[in-house]
């Protein structure tokens, strides 16, 4: 895919979807807390929350154990550690991950804006749902190389745990399951749908001649693979750029030479963060 110079710049301000954040200043949350709500003009969310839904309490819970590093086996690194807030919950501008010991992991941390809407997980899709998916990174041993077993038995020994899962779940019990559910929860509310590429499309802004052909660019070049409104069509595919591949990518997960060397392809929200 080929652009001229005046051609980058005019498609620049439509990638530059700076729209998943978190607000510290924010009003008390019983003042706007509203669980998941699914923006107007998205598709359906592949996880609808049907028997995990999102409350205030549950999605605090999910937040702190989110950045709580007990997760890892030495209780250095946390879920935030390398999903980092300032970079739309991605990785700190590394090439790679780095887990605990210092230790460098073998792919780049993916952000987390709009995961509702992912049919599967990990770079190579090897992991089919929102409510497992952390057990990976949990229990890897480069990245936090833990047990759930063994996380379970720190929140049951924290004085504070108990009661945040009461207050969450309706009961003290800590449990994996819940772990993984109020994790969901927390991950799953992270929605980037307010950049002004999503007030244009739903009649709230307008663009500049400028960004009317930033789309119209996108549109011919791109789309066909980063589809709007999520940017991403979940596929995996060949980049083309590396002849040789020291990670295989797909086929890890279905075996056929067709998919060595594809990923999936990435969300271009939240792009400027994320890179």
């Amino acid at each position: 895919m080929m652009f001229n110079n005046f051609g980058w710049k005019a498609i620049a301000p439509l990638l530059l979807l700076t729209a998943c954040r978190v607000d510290n200043n924010l009003a008390p949350a019983d003042t706007l807390f509203r669980g998941f709500v699914a923006p107007e003009h998205f598709p359906p969310p592949h996880y609808t929350f049907a028997n995990n839904a999102v409350t205030e309490k549950g999605f605090e819970l999910g937040r702190k154990l989110f950045y709580d590093p007990k997760l890892s086996i030495d209780n250095t690194v946390s879920c935030g550690t390398c999903h980092g807030q300032v970079h739309a919950f991605a990785d700190h501008s590394l090439p790679l991950s780095t887990g605990i010991n210092g230790a460098i992991g073998k792919r780049n941390t993916p952000g987390l804006a709009n995961i509702a809407w992912m049919p599967n997980f990990m770079w190579d899709g090897g992991i089919n749902h929102i409510e497992v998916m952390p057990v990976d990174p949990i229990t890897n041993p480069i990245e936090m190389g833990e047990t759930m077993a063994g996380v379970v038995t720190k929140l049951q020994n924290d004085p504070a745990y108990p009661a945040l899962f009461k207050e969450a779940f309706g009961s003290d019990g800590v449990t994996d399951q819940r772990v993984l559910l109020a994790l969901a929860q927390f991950m799953g509310m992270m929605v980037s749908a307010d950049s002004k590429y999503d007030r244009y499309v739903t009649g709230r802004s307008t663009f500049t001649a400028s960004e009317t052909q930033g789309l119209q660019l996108f549109q011919q070049h791109c789309a066909s693979c980063h589809q709007e409104p999520l940017f991403t069509d979940f596929s995996f595919r060949n980049n083309g750029l590396d002849e040789l591949h020291a990670d295989s990518g797909r086929y890890r997960i279905t075996q056929n030479p067709n998919d060595i060397g594809r990923f999936r392809v990435p969300s271009l929200r939240n792009v400027e963060l994320t890179n």
